[in-house]
């Protein structure tokens, strides 16, 4: 019995070897990018356009960026001590006080993605919330910032901004 044991203890260690082998390491093309890494975020955010990572006023990570000439943010939630975050948000806001919470439910209605809502100012602002609890792949972050991308150009189409 001893030699049928040892033969599955070496097949199942194969096994791991080879799946600890297909997965990519943290950090590296096709790896996991986490809210704790700032850095992967502005990387996703940098390919939008023009970004940069700053601190807001909790001490927590945030990155200013823009989509061609409209100024967006990026804010981390989740954090402790402004590290270790767990998500993010990003958000951009139009000043204007001719949009109503009826033109925003028109919006979040027929738009899958980017929640919609007139500020404490009235002004029109579009969000779209990302968990990152666990980590992402880069493929994935860098999809969602895409469709970031595209929720700020059909805000804008949708408004007539």
């Amino acid at each position: 019995m001893r030699p049928r044991r040892f033969a599955s203890t070496i097949a199942l260690m194969a096994l791991a070897a080879a799946a600890a082998g297909s997965f990519p390491a943290p950090g590296k093309a096709g790896g996991t990018v986490k809210a704790v890494h700032p850095q992967s975020i502005l990387s996703a955010a940098g390919r939008l356009g023009e970004a940069e990572l700053v601190r807001d006023g909790f001490d927590d990570p945030m990155i200013r960026g823009r989509i061609g000439s409209k100024k967006y943010f990026v804010y981390f939630y989740g954090c402790t001590e402004g590290r270790d975050c767990t998500n993010l948000t990003f958000s951009a806001r139009w000043k204007s006080d001719q949009f109503t919470d009826e033109s925003m439910g028109d919006w979040n209605r027929e738009k899958r993605f980017g929640k919609a809502y007139l500020d404490a100012d009235g002004n029109p602002t579009v969000e779209l919330s990302v968990n990152l609890f666990g980590g992402v792949s880069r493929e994935n972050l860098e999809d969602t910032a895409d469709w970031w991308r595209l929720v700020v150009t059909e805000f804008a189409e949708f408004f007539g901004l």
